[in-house]
């Protein structure tokens, strides 16, 4: 059986996707973390490390955010958090 760490930004949702985890009887472990943050993912991988007892098989990142609508029309914030979320 596989060992699970999901990271997410928002701790309520992630507390019930680690207790439906666990409820199906699947090894899981619930970290927040914000992936536009450098520093936060560093922490994540050791913390991770630290909860498996050791080194991770693999990881997955999955994070994303969308504007919608004309480019021209979308602030510069939005440029500067789909960059954090996707690059950094």
């Amino acid at each position: 059986g596989a060992r699970l760490v999901l990271a997410a930004r928002d701790a309520e949702t992630l507390s019930r996707a680690e207790r439906s985890l666990r409820a199906e009887g699947v090894h899981a472990r619930a970290l927040a973390a914000d992936m536009r943050e450098p520093d936060d993912a560093a922490r994540l991988v050791s913390r991770a490390e630290a909860l498996l007892e050791g080194p991770m098989d693999a990881s997955f990142y999955v994070a994303g955010t969308i504007a919608v609508g004309p480019g021209e029309s979308n602030p510069e914030s939005d440029y500067v958090e789909a960059m954090a979320v996707h690059f950094w």
